[in-house]
């Protein structure tokens, strides 16, 4: 049962940390411009891999996976910290 319970919250803070992120990058025109020069570099790097053996470019990939699902992973750890800061908050206000 808590695996299912586990995956439960996993979906349910995905999809929540999804929607803020889109609001994120929807809303502030200054975020818009660093996501579009983020996809200008990755452009670049692309290129710049090509020139790599076979060899190094994966493993230039693979760090850039790892370290891609790693900041995800904190992320979804820190919005379910938040999550759980904010009951403890409204508990000792007693408003639940």
């Amino acid at each position: 049962m808590a695996v299912v319970q586990d995956e439960v919250l996993d979906a349910f803070i995905t999809e929540l940390r999804e929607r803020a992120l889109s609001e994120f990058r929807r809303i502030e025109k200054e975020n818009q411009d660093r996501y579009e020069r983020v996809r200008e570099l990755s452009m670049k790097l692309r290129d710049i891999l090509s020139h790599f053996s076979e060899e190094d470019r994966e493993t230039i990939e693979s760090y850039m996976e790892e370290k891609d699902s790693l900041t995800s992973d904190e992320l979804d750890y820190v919005y379910l910290q938040g999550i759980i800061h904010c009951c403890k908050m409204l508990k000792m206000l007693k408003i639940i």
